[in-house]
């Protein structure tokens, strides 16, 4: 029998066996298009094959895009070569497939579980900074505000839609605005970039459009790439306000108050706060070393996420806080003390020191929690993380 964990107590172990995969998905794209793609791509897959070993390989060419940025446009302002762009294309196209089977992996060999959807949810959490400071070296914006704004958007959309399936216990997928879309648009963008060159995402969207003179006139001007930023802003409006009224109807269905449950958008908001106040003091660390603190924020944005999935599927509280906090608070309140003159522990010049800091706390923090994780519901329910333990019986 497992031992409990500062990660999932011993008396919330046994709530392992009680977890349901629930999921709603409303995308047309997937139900009319990309399922029959789906459907007949599993079965390349060998039954003895395991689902999560399926969702790794396709997050191993996630990290194959992230080396390729970084080798050819660490600096975010770098046109790379036309393959590069065509890489990132089909690398997100085969993570995406890989993820969309490996539920279906699941069920065809009888290894649906809690396991499944930790791992699964843990791969997408880390691909999401990485996929956002992919798209904003394809769109050309720099280590500017502009990469930080979008990067923001698709944490805050994960996150919503993490705090909702832990609410309601359901995954909600929409008909135009779920992930699918988002990914399919993203690599004919990838493809585009490659054929064209980057250079396009830099022209007035005015130009682009066929629109009347006298409405061209009245609209601001700006970029293609700014314009993007500013379209997911507002997309991602409608997902705050679904998910909340989601939220909000299965918390009246099971007669529980609503506040409670709105309180649990704080550790984002918190989070975000400290972010910006600590890049807002450091305009070298938003203009030079914007990237590595991206790393840290993957890490962290992927231990934050995965206590959130393991609160889900072992019924316990909602984890309000966690040390992830830690150097997002010393970085803000070191970059706040130099900007008023106050004493403070590193200047900018030295600052990045306390980024790479940051970036190896994270990094052991999060591989001991998800090592730990793993480790304890394959000991607790007798499987395997990457094999089948237990094959299915016909």
């Amino acid at each position: 029998m497992a031992k409990g964990s500062v990660y999932i107590p011993e008396v919330d172990l046994p709530n392992l066996h009680k977890y349901k995969y629930s999921g709603t998905d409303k995308s047309l794209l997937s139900r009319y298009v990309l399922c029959h793609y789906w459907n007949n791509l599993v079965k390349v897959f060998p039954m003895w094959m395991a689902p999560n070993l399926i969702t790794f390989l396709g997050f191993c060419f996630v990290l194959v895009n992230f080396a390729t940025l970084l080798y050819y446009d660490p600096t975010l302002e770098k046109e790379s070569p036309a393959w590069v762009y065509y890489s990132y294309g089909l690398g997100l196209w085969i993570y995406a497939s890989l993820d969309a089977i490996d539920g279906k992996q699941a069920r065809r060999t009888g290894q649906s579980g809690p396991l499944g959807e930790l791992f699964d949810h843990g791969c997408d959490s880390l691909n999401t900074t990485i996929e956002m400071v992919i798209a904003s070296s394809v769109f050309g914006l720099g280590r500017t505000w502009w990469t930080v704004v979008i990067v923001w958007v698709g944490l805050f959309n994960f996150y919503l839609s993490t705090m909702e399936e832990y609410h309601t216990g359901t995954l909600y997928l929409g008909y135009f605005s779920g992930p699918v879309e988002g990914i399919t648009i993203s690599c004919l963008l990838y493809a585009l970039t490659g054929y064209v060159g980057q250079s396009v995402w830099f022209t007035d969207y005015k130009q682009l459009l066929p629109l009347p003179a006298s409405l061209a006139d009245h609209l601001p001007d700006g970029a293609l790439n700014h314009s993007f930023v500013v379209f997911g802003l507002v997309a991602m409006l409608p997902n705050l306000i679904n998910s909340i009224h989601n939220v909000y109807e299965a918390r009246s269905r099971a007669g529980k108050p609503f506040l409670p449950a709105l309180v649990t958008v704080l550790p984002f908001v918190v989070a975000s706060a400290l972010g910006y106040l600590w890049l807002d003091a450091s305009p070298a660390l938003l203009h030079q070393h914007l990237v590595s603190f991206f790393v840290f924020i993957t890490f962290g944005f992927g231990y934050t996420v995965g206590r959130m999935i393991v609160a889900h599927v072992t019924k316990a509280p909602f984890p309000l806080v966690n040390v992830m906090f830690i150097p997002l608070l010393l970085g803000a309140a070191n970059a706040q003390l130099a900007r008023f003159g106050l004493p403070h522990l590193l200047t900018q010049a030295n600052e990045h020191y306390m980024v790479y800091a940051a970036v190896a706390y994270a990094a052991v923090v999060y591989l001991h929690f998800a090592h730990t994780v793993v480790d304890q519901i394959c000991d607790y329910l007798d499987i395997w993380c990457f094999r089948i333990k237990h094959k299915k019986t016909m």
